[in-house]
């Protein structure tokens, strides 16, 4: 019973965290919008840019839901393309906090796209910096790539790779001198499906 409670406290704990995190969000973004506004039309953000905050603002990753978009009233039109993209992906974030979906991935990668559409920076970090971490990081280099390139029908064989045979397994070993992610048999069921390990890639293994 104080095992439960323990656990139930941190997850209040956690909760508490992350909703005072995300309470900051528009106040952040309202500052960047009037930054924008203030810019010199002469120098607008270029297509490229537009495109790819357009694109964060609607691309799904896979088995993860969009919210609904809302508008905010953008005035400068040099920066309207991506002052909408990033106001409908403020309004995931926010479909996000109000979903009663336990360990709801989508806000991670809600916020990635959010930061992106604003030119913003975010670090990822869990506690060790390199199991859950991995997981997240190697998402994140999914959704990229989909924006890009279209990969969505293959996301699971990508995924795999990128956590099998990219940079994460070298971080792991680099800090445990073991490849393997430090995840057992019941963690790895526990995790939400886009945050698994391949076989192979965890528990006892390769040294």
């Amino acid at each position: 019973q104080q095992m439960s409670k323990g656990i139930t406290g941190a997850r209040r704990r956690k909760g508490t965290i992350i909703r005072r995190g995300v309470d900051l969000i528009p106040a952040s973004c309202d500052n960047w919008r009037s930054f924008c506004r203030g810019r010199d039309v002469e120098s607008p953000p270029s297509p490229a840019a537009a495109a790819v905050a357009a694109a964060a603002a609607t691309a799904e990753p896979p088995g993860v839901g969009v919210g609904v978009g809302i508008g905010m009233g953008v005035e400068d039109r040099s920066h309207a393309p991506v002052l909408a993209a990033a106001d409908a992906t403020l309004a995931r974030v926010r479909a996000c906090m109000q979903s009663k979906k336990a360990k709801n991935v989508e806000l991670l990668t809600v916020v990635d796209a959010l930061c992106r559409a604003i030119g913003g920076l975010r670090v990822t970090s869990c506690k060790s910096a390199k199991d859950r971490t991995a997981m997240s990081v190697t998402l994140e280099q999914f959704v990229i790539l989909e924006r890009a390139h279209g990969v969505a029908n293959r996301a699971q064989f990508v995924l795999d790779r990128f956590r099998a045979d990219g940079t994460r397994r070298r971080n792991v070993q680099k800090n445990t001198g073991s490849k393997q992610y430090a995840f057992n048999s019941l963690q790895w069921r526990t995790l939400p499906s886009l945050f698994r390990p391949p076989d192979g890639t965890f528990g006892e293994g390769e040294r």
